[in-house]
């Protein structure tokens, strides 16, 4: 079970112990899912911030990972609270406008598809996927990407 707990600003960085990035990113105005391998299941990508490595370094790594991105802009936007049965784990929430991709590598994913609107329904965390995208459409909604 996993759940959107709460969401903070930027400056609050430092307040909390960040584990993970999540990013909601498009490719020509359409946003992009990818597929888990050997699974009927979808998902954004994202993942865990690696030793030694900062957040935007773990963003634009799980981006090429999964959707095999190689040119990128990415802007983050806000940290989010997941609470699941673990606990309360915290994370950064990034947009990412994609420029250009090669063949996504042989890791996790094995094919991504683009939508006009997110088909939450297909992904493994629909309604945190769906309370995330609310934040981040309404920062876009204002303009200020």
């Amino acid at each position: 079970m996993f759940e959107l707990n709460s969401v903070f600003p930027l400056s609050d960085v430092n307040k909390f112990n960040i584990e993970y990035v999540s990013m909601l990113s498009q490719f020509d105005n359409k946003w992009i899912i990818c597929h888990l391998k050997e699974t009927d299941k979808w998902d954004c990508p994202g993942g865990k911030i690696e030793d030694e490595e900062s957040p935007i370094q773990a963003a634009m790594r799980e981006l090429f990972e999964e959707t095999g991105a190689i040119e990128s802009d990415y802007l983050p936007l806000f940290i989010y609270c997941i609470k699941s049965d673990k606990g309360l784990t915290y994370g950064i929430q990034y947009y990412c406008d994609i420029v250009l991709f090669e063949e996504i590598p042989d890791f996790e994913m094995d094919r991504i598809e683009f939508h006009k609107k997110i088909p939450f329904n297909k992904l493994k965390t629909p309604e945190v996927h769906k309370q995330l995208f609310q934040y981040v459409d309404e920062i876009l909604k204002k303009g200020i990407i």
